[in-house]
């Protein structure tokens, strides 16, 4: 299930309660975020941050030399 633009982040994870949350490399703020938030509840899903795809190609600040 990927984000979704009416539901916070939260919303989200408790709605689905997902075994596996894959979060971009560059949301390290986000991950700390879900590990605290879910401290208030009696489960513990996995956290995976993903690799960069193709980031000589595809990084914001390539992209927008555009």
């Amino acid at each position: 299930v990927l984000g979704d633009a009416e539901l916070s982040t939260y919303e989200v994870v408790v709605q689905h309660r997902p075994d596996i949350i894959a979060l971009g490399y560059d949301q390290k703020e986000l991950e700390k975020d879900i590990n605290e938030y879910l401290e208030k509840f009696d489960w513990h899903p996995k956290i995976v941050v993903l690799a960069p795809h193709q980031p000589e190609k595809y990084k914001s600040s390539l992209l927008n030399k555009k």
